[in-house]
């Protein structure tokens, strides 16, 4: 096993190469995963490797593994894991990869079509720095003899994976997206934010705003005026205008109430997921029955952006593209997972 120490130095490493101050050198890779996905802006792109710049900071993986040294400094069995990743937005399964590999297990990593660039630039900055961990961390085609397995997907892979994978032990995920609770007294300054939270990734991420709730009787237009001021770049973009001229079309074609702005069309809606280019809202009649709503659709939701500290799974407006590493997707604890989860017998149904 590589040590510990060593495991987490090559965290160290791969945020010194993601330093703005160094960014110009990553222009040829940023070139040509914007070239293999046209969903992956250069704007988006950095915006992915700031916020991993972000994460990694020394302070905050020593705050993330604190709760795990005494397991990571045991004496373990080494298990193979495979990691089936995303690839809905830049990097997004790269906090799987870091997780196997700082709890010293073997990955066998089968990577998106969608994020091959820059998932392949990471694994062999870290293996020109550290050789052994190509023979810890391999990409594969096909995963074979693993003995558990972490698999991201949509709500109908999901269904797949587990019909494959379920007699591993294994996380499996499907699609979840996340909501916002305005209470009516935000700034303009609090909506742009919020705009960063809807219009980042064009929404692909679990961590976008796709559903807005707002107190009963909240005038959806200023949230239309503000955006469209500030967000007014993604009508630059063909895909995602197409998405825009689509949606707005059926709309049309089918009267349905909504709301037309230059940037984003807004939709009243219980369904708590929105097409591209469109945002979901509805109403709320005081803090308690919001807190009841987000309670109800816990299973659906990762984040809930507002103002408003004591909701449940809370960010400032603005910061929900910047989870740190203990913010786990779909609230599992991955690295628990690894270093006990991992090994509990997996019971056979063998009727």
């Amino acid at each position: 096993m590589i040590p510990l120490e060593r495991r987490i130095g090559l965290l160290h490493w791969l945020r010194e190469n993601l330093d703005p101050a160094r960014r110009q050198q990553l222009l040829p890779i940023i070139r040509r995963a914007q070239d293999a996905n046209p969903w992956f802006t250069f704007e988006h792109i950095n915006i992915a490797l700031d916020a991993w710049f972000d994460a990694l900071q020394p302070e905050k993986i020593e705050k993330w593994l604190e709760p795990y040294r005494e397991s990571l400094e045991s004496e373990r069995d080494l298990l193979t894991v495979g990691l089936v990743l995303p690839g809905n937005l830049p990097l997004v399964g790269l906090h799987d990869v870091i997780c196997v590999m700082v709890s010293g297990h073997n990955a066998q990593v089968k990577l998106s079509s969608k994020d091959t660039v820059l998932m392949k630039w990471v694994l062999n900055l870290w293996s020109e720095a550290e050789p052994s961990l190509k023979e810890v961390i391999q990409e594969v085609d096909q995963l074979r003899d693993i003995d558990a397995i972490i698999a991201t997907g949509s709500t109908h892979t999901m269904r797949v994976f587990k019909q494959y994978f379920g007699k591993y032990p294994n996380i499996i995920r499907g699609s979840r997206t996340s909501v916002a609770v305005l209470t009516g007294n935000e700034t303009e300054d609090d909506i742009i934010k919020l705009g960063y939270d809807v219009f980042t990734y064009f929404g692909f991420g679990c961590r976008n705003v796709s559903y807005i709730f707002g107190p009963k009787g909240y005038d959806w237009r200023n949230l239309l005026r503000i955006w469209d001021k500030h967000f007014i770049n993604v009508t630059q973009h063909n895909l995602y205008m197409n998405n825009y001229d689509y949606n707005l079309a059926i709309f049309l074609l089918n009267k349905i109430p909504h709301l037309q702005g230059s940037t984003i069309l807004i939709r009243e809606s219980d369904k708590l997921f929105s097409p591209v280019s469109v945002v979901h809202v509805g109403y709320y009649e005081n803090t308690k029955e919001a807190k009841f709503l987000i309670q109800g659709l816990s299973d659906s939701i990762q984040c809930v952006a507002s103002n408003i500290e004591d909701l449940s799974y809370r960010v400032p407006l603005g910061k929900t593209q910047y989870p740190q590493l203990w913010d786990y997707a779909d609230h599992i604890d991955t690295m628990k997972f690894l270093l006990e989860g991992i090994y509990i017998p997996v019971k056979h149904n063998t009727t």
